[in-house]
């Protein structure tokens, strides 16, 4: 069974006993908002999956696809093929990496995500 964002969501919340008006509170949102999630499932605007992830203490990756993605989770100690040799990056390759490194878990698995959407 595949569910919505929206259901993730509120399967964590109701798991981790937290009602929805408490939710809404804590992340400054307006609880007619949380509501219409609910009611109408909905899902929460982009700019606020990261929040919501941090808020569950769940992965971003998770929350938008239900799916686990341990590497990216901080969960695996050697990416994809790691036997090989390193790639020759590029002076804007290596900016982006540094860039990339200074972001929270939850805002590189976004980032990751949107690259990929991008990409198809």
């Amino acid at each position: 069974m595949h569910l919505s964002i929206s259901e993730r969501l509120f399967r964590e919340l109701y798991n981790k006993n937290v009602n929805q008006k408490q939710f809404a509170t804590d992340l400054e949102l307006s609880y007619s908002t949380v509501k219409k999630w609910r009611t109408n499932n909905s899902n929460p605007s982009v700019e606020l999956i990261a929040p919501i992830a941090e808020y569950l203490g769940v992965s971003v990756y998770w929350l938008l696809t239900g799916n686990s993605n341990d590497y990216f989770a901080g969960q695996t100690k050697n990416p994809p093929n790691a036997n090989e040799q390193p790639l020759k990056l590029s002076e804007q390759e290596q900016e982006l990496i540094k860039e990339l490194r200074t972001l929270g878990e939850n805002e590189q698995s976004a980032l990751f995500i949107l690259v990929k959407a991008i990409r198809h």
